[in-house]
């Protein structure tokens, strides 16, 4: 459905909008002043929306942070040259907080996942593999070896690393066992 713009009204409220936004840094440097202003021109100001559309705008042009998940919408939607209706609005909240139930999920079974991950075995089976082949394992070979799935990978390898279990520079098969694998490890 298009919604027809009084252009006079249009280009004043963008013009108020570019005004607002005009050489600010952070999260006001790559809004859309036209989007800000076709919300605006087809949006009563004392409504909630509108009132919302203001504080939002208020805010970028003062660079102080976001205090809601409406306002973040509200900014991420003229980012992105989108218009902030009520209902892209909605949408855009429903999306984040879904992203958020996702990540949170997401981070629930990683700590799963790493918590059974025993440094000292990954360090033994890499130091296992480079006695029979000269160099270290790819991460792809270390994750069939393990058994991992490989979703977690990065992870995976982050947390072993940062608890000194494994070591490994960019080159191509660098992986080794790190400084806490110790020598009464490596011959039980």
């Amino acid at each position: 459905m298009s919604v027809a713009y009084d252009p006079v009204k249009l280009a004043k409220l963008t013009q108020i909008a570019e005004t607002m936004l005009k050489n600010k840094s952070g999260h006001a440097r790559a809004l859309s002043p036209e989007a800000f202003g076709r919300a605006l021109a087809v949006t009563e100001p004392s409504s909630e929306h509108g009132r919302l559309l203001s504080r939002t705008l208020k805010a970028l042009s003062r660079n102080e942070s976001l205090a809601t998940e409406e306002e973040r919408a509200v900014w991420w939607l003229a980012r992105n040259g989108q218009t902030p209706t009520p209902n892209a609005v909605a949408g855009r909240v429903t999306a984040m907080q879904s992203s958020y139930t996702k990540r949170a999920n997401k981070d629930m079974v990683l700590r799963e996942v790493v918590t059974k991950i025993r440094g000292h075995e990954v360090a033994a089976q890499i130091a296992a593999f480079i006695d029979g082949n000269g160099h270290g394992p790819t991460w792809l070979e270390l994750s069939l070896m393990m058994d991992w799935n490989r979703i977690y990978l990065n992870e995976i390898m982050e947390h072993l690393a940062s608890n000194n279990w494994i070591a490994f520079t960019e080159e191509h098969r660098s992986l080794t066992p790190g400084s806490r694998y110790t020598i009464s490890e490596k011959v039980s």
